[in-house]
């Protein structure tokens, strides 16, 4: 399975919770302030399990 942190966050998003919580609909802004921090953390994650696992 593969991790993709936008489509994640956009799935968040798209949720109906407007109707559980009132005034909790994100934004284009508040997608844009999750989905890149998420995106850039799992990046480097990624990069230094990969580069610890390396025999170089």
């Amino acid at each position: 399975m593969i991790f993709l942190p936008a489509s994640f966050v956009a799935t968040v998003f798209g949720m109906n919770i407007g109707e559980i919580a009132p005034g909790t609909l994100g934004s284009i802004s508040r997608y844009i302030e999750i989905a890149v921090p998420l995106t850039i953390t799992t990046v480097w994650l990624l990069e230094e399990t990969w580069l610890a696992s390396s025999p170089y």
